[in-house]
């Protein structure tokens, strides 16, 4: 959803202007999802 631009919502950032995202800090946001996923993924489950 940050990739593709649908969020933050555009009702939030009507009045949080500076909650807009740049492309630098959605990178950020989504390299730092796909490892969390990754790591997640990989972990074992308790016994």
């Amino acid at each position: 959803m940050v990739e593709d631009k649908e969020m933050p919502l555009d009702s939030y950032t009507w009045t949080h202007g500076e909650a807009k995202l740049s492309a630098a800090q959605i990178e950020s946001v989504v390299t730092w999802a796909n490892t969390v996923r990754l790591k997640y993924v990989f972990l074992k489950e308790p016994q």
